[in-house]
């Protein structure tokens, strides 16, 4: 990686020094390239500022505003393959002394006026998701999907923090719900950067801008309805609020980036808006679904868990709450989401099958997609700064065993046998047997069932001792 700022300023190394009164910028570039050579490890990209002329410098990030006199600015990306919020630098040289200043931040400037003067390396090879292989083969021929309902959030920040894979996660999650789930179109809410505005919004790995194209699934219809702000969030929220019934069922997807202040974690939206987890809890419990699913695929997602989880939830996210999430390898996506959704479609981007069923049951339950998912995760084993944790939350413990993308609840049982019971002892599941178990004075056995309890041959109390069965 260090060779291409040597290639950068082999460019520029001429008698660039200074003039009697000011300090070039070619004397700026040289100056940068050293402070480069001799504290940044390992990746980078390096942008300057268009702004050279301007007596005052004003940069904006979500979090915070910087303001230089008489500089040249720029701006060193400390981790090209994270998602934000990660390290990275603002770096000044003044016109007058010539004297560097570096300023750690984590938030990447919202302002459309950076050059990256460093080039990108070319790692993504452009497969993408061809549901051309997916078909609904493992639900009843009677099934319908007329109670599944999504939302697909994907903030941005600004078009130069916009990447595509974004728009490539939310586009084969999107796939995935109409092609191999039979999800209706109208019953899919996607909130995405600017919206529907034509003007440019995403950026390209191989460079330059263009705008999100609003076709998701290639059909000649637009799919994207809503910019991603709070105001939209909560009109969203507030019409599922309307509509869905303990019938129904809700699957939320969050790609892009996420912010951290201290403990405080957020979703940032489109002009870098923040949006903290009671603020989504509180739109998310507009809704009473009987099963709302939340995959949440942005950095620092794991801190939204407390506030959203509860009964009848199941949440999965990329990393933790104090970890940033990652981009693929060797993807245009971004790592966790990519195999997620290669869980629960059947397939990677590639056309190779993916069996994610471990049980053999004929479905990928949330539970099942997230452990592919994070086995699959190469950030998961990763090491220092590269590494995410993927995250889990279900609420009855086992609701994400029997809970798919479709809403179906698949029935599993579990089995109590061979044990002795003298304290309390609850067991929940769709479906129970008792094999050979024996409860004592003083002990109670609890079970909460969906469909059945089975007390086999060998099920005994003694008197002081208590069963309690409810659904």
């Amino acid at each position: 990686m260090k060779s291409r700022i040597l290639v950068f300023f082999s460019m520029i190394m001429q008698v660039v020094l200074c003039n009697a009164q000011n300090f070039t910028k070619q004397f700026a570039d040289i100056e940068v390239g050293k402070h480069i050579l001799d504290s940044i490890k390992g990746e980078y990209c390096l942008y300057s500022c268009n702004d050279t002329v301007s007596d005052v410098l004003r940069i904006c990030t979500w979090k915070d505003t910087l303001e230089r006199y008489e500089v040249y600015a720029y701006f060193i990306d400390e981790k090209p393959m994270a998602n934000w919020e990660h390290a990275c630098r603002y770096v000044f040289v003044s016109k007058e002394t010539g004297e560097i200043e570096v300023v750690h931040s984590d938030a990447p400037p919202m302002e459309d006026m950076w050059t990256l003067q460093t080039p990108m390396e070319t790692r993504h090879p452009k497969a993408m998701f061809d549901f051309s292989r997916a078909r609904i083969q493992q639900f009843p021929a009677d099934y319908s999907a007329e109670n599944n309902y999504a939302v697909i959030l994907s903030g941005g920040g600004n078009k130069n923090s916009n990447w595509e894979r974004y728009w490539n996660d939310c586009s084969a999650m999107y796939k995935t719900l109409v092609n191999a789930y039979g999800y209706r179109p109208d019953h899919i809410y996607v909130i995405m950067s600017d919206g529907t505005d034509p003007a440019e919004d995403m950026r390209f790995i191989s460079g330059g801008y263009g705008s999100s194209p609003l076709d998701l699934d290639g059909n000649g219809t637009s799919d994207i309805q809503y910019a991603a702000t709070k105001s939209n969030i909560s009109y969203v929220f507030s019409e599922l609020g309307g509509k869905l019934t303990e019938e129904d069922n809700l699957f939320v997807f969050v790609t892009d980036h996420g912010s951290i202040s201290g403990s405080a974690v957020s979703i940032v939206l489109w002009n870098g808006v923040l949006l903290s987890p009671a603020e989504f809890s509180a739109e998310l419990n507009k809704v009473d679904a009987g099963a709302v699913n939340i995959m949440m695929a942005q950095c620092f997602s794991g801190g939204f868990i407390p506030a959203l989880e509860g009964q009848g939830r199941v949440i999965s996210t990329a990393c933790s709450a104090s970890e940033q999430s990652f981009s693929a390898p060797n993807h245009v996506y971004d790592e966790f989401p990519y195999h997620w959704i290669s869980a629960v479609c059947g397939f990677t981007p590639d056309g190779n099958p993916v069996d994610a069923d471990v049980n053999d049951d004929g479905f990928v339950s949330m539970m099942e997609a997230f452990q592919y998912a994070r086995t699959h995760d190469v950030y998961v084993s990763g090491q220092g700064e590269y590494q995410e944790t993927p995250q889990y939350s279900s609420q009855p413990s086992n609701f994400g065993d029997r809970l798919t993308l479709r809403g179906i609840e698949v029935c599993t049982t579990t089995r109590l046998s061979n044990q002795t019971i003298s304290s309390i002892r609850e067991v929940e599941d769709c479906s129970i047997e008792v094999n050979n178990v024996s409860v004592k004075t003083g002990g109670r056995l609890i079970l909460h069932y969906d469909e059945s309890v089975l007390l086999n041959a060998g099920f005994s109390m003694e008197v002081g001792a208590e069963l309690i069965i409810e659904d």
